[in-house]
């Protein structure tokens, strides 16, 4: 008698009946033997366990900061396979979230389909907004300067904060405010 591999595939999960029931021992009839939402072929395929629920298909993300200063990110995780990630990016005081990298925009946090292991960098820049109008940047006021970036006279002096830097004079004390000396020239002046 000759005997023949069976080579059929009921369930459609890429495993012949003779792989199902002699190698993986799973359910010829069953395209995911152990109900996980992973056909048999798959697993197989992604060195994981047909027949363990517990044991799935699973991608990497790995989440960077491009420039390694201005913020912090989270979502670095093995997720399982076709199941949604979260990256978040978090800018350090001075600085602003300006993007993703790999063409992933600009959204924060940012949501991706774990389809493939992936790498991605958030990239920061420094704040140059300027909200309180005094001359000085974001970045300037909160990280070189510590002054208050919303108020654009930080001590209340009367002085705004840039005319301060600008006149070498503490912008963070009330006490020290720009001033100027007057210089008369004798004789080039008359007056009534």
């Amino acid at each position: 008698a000759t005997f023949a591999v069976d080579a059929r595939d009921p369930d459609g999960d890429g495993l012949t009946n003779y792989q199902e029931i002699v190698t993986y021992r799973t359910d010829p009839n069953e395209a995911d033997s152990d109900g996980d939402s992973y056909n048999d072929g798959l697993e197989i395929a992604e060195n994981t366990n047909p027949n363990d629920a517990q044991e799935v298909p699973t991608r990497s993300l790995t989440v960077n900061t491009l420039n390694n200063l201005g913020g912090s990110v989270t979502g670095t995780d093995t997720y399982p396979l076709g199941t949604r990630a979260t990256a978040n990016a978090f800018p350090s005081p001075g600085y602003v979230f300006t993007g993703w990298s790999n063409n992933l925009g600009s959204n924060n946090p940012l949501s991706i389909i774990m389809d493939s292991d992936l790498i991605i960098g958030a990239t920061f820049a420094v704040d140059a907004r300027d909200p309180d109008g005094d001359g000085l940047t974001n970045y300037q006021e909160i990280v070189t300067y510590r002054t208050d970036p919303d108020n654009a006279d930080s001590d209340n002096d009367g002085y705004n904060d840039g005319l301060e830097i600008a006149e070498n004079t503490n912008p963070n004390d009330g006490q020290e405010v720009p001033t100027r000396e007057l210089i008369t020239l004798p004789g080039e002046f008359q007056g009534t």
